[in-house]
């Protein structure tokens, strides 16, 4: 506890001599600088272990994991990001277009064929659908 009754005589005495005459606790603040620094000393030797570890295990030495390794060039499982989706979309449908467009065809061993869209609707023009009945009326 403090003593109340010296504090004014102490106060006194500062503003006499010009500077505060109560010392500080020297002792008690070594203390606390030397563990201070005792524990940066042991943080900075943990640290130093672990890039030491680390730089071990990721040395030239040690091969790379076999995914990583030059050759390979195995494609990640589907569905893939698009890198460049507005050009892939028009590939695609350019591709459909094309194949909208032109002869081919569908299965060969049943005498299946692929037709343009403007010629097949220009022979359902003129000939018909085939298996489409005309509409019947109720005679009203």
């Amino acid at each position: 506890m403090v003593n109340r009754e010296s504090q004014p005589d102490r106060l006194h005495e500062s503003k006499e001599k010009g500077y505060e005459v109560r010392d500080a606790n020297v002792s008690r603040i070594l203390i606390y600088g030397l563990g201070l620094v005792a524990l940066i000393m042991i943080l900075g030797a943990v640290a130093s272990g672990v890039l030491y570890k680390n730089m071990v295990w990721f040395s030239d030495a040690t091969p790379p994991p076999p995914q990583f390794q030059a050759g390979q060039d195995q494609l990640p499982p589907t569905p893939r990001i698009e890198v460049q989706g507005p050009r892939d979309l028009r590939e695609f449908r350019e591709a459909e277009q094309k194949q909208l467009d032109s002869y081919g065809w569908i299965d060969k061993d049943r005498g299946l064929v692929r037709i343009p869209i403007e010629r097949a609707m220009e022979n359902a023009a003129r000939e018909g659908l085939q298996g489409t009945q005309p509409a019947q009326g109720n005679g009203k």
